[in-house]
């Protein structure tokens, strides 16, 4: 799905040249804010190397586990947490962490990819 790109609301309104006096006669600040909602896949895969990994017997005990690319585990070097549905969008995923594979990584290191 393509990205959208909207204003936030405050109190009811459209959050673009608001002026706070609104809210408080006291304040003078006028305020512009927006949101991006954008599939992370949409162009280029932005949430890093932990995006995809699959159920293989990496021990070699009989026991498929959750293995990602160069063989991290998930619960070990991506952890994360349930969904919450209660809870605002960006809240939901708190305490996910892909340690090894996380798209950080590029900025400590140079990362060399394919030309296209």
């Amino acid at each position: 799905m393509p990205p959208r790109h909207f204003a936030t609301i405050r109190n009811d309104k459209i959050n673009f040249n608001y002026a706070l006096e609104q809210d408080d006669p006291n304040l003078t600040d006028v305020v512009c804010d927006d949101v991006v909602l954008m599939t992370l896949q949409y162009s280029t895969q932005w949430d890093s190397l932990s995006h995809v990994g699959s159920m293989f017997d990496a021990n070699g005990d009989g026991k498929p586990e959750i293995v990602y690319y160069n063989g991290y585990r998930g619960g070990e070097h991506i952890v994360g947490v349930d969904a919450k549905a209660d809870v605002e969008p960006w809240a939901r995923f708190e305490g996910v962490h892909a340690h090894a594979l996380g798209v950080q990584n590029m900025a400590e290191a140079c990362l060399q990819g394919r030309g296209s």
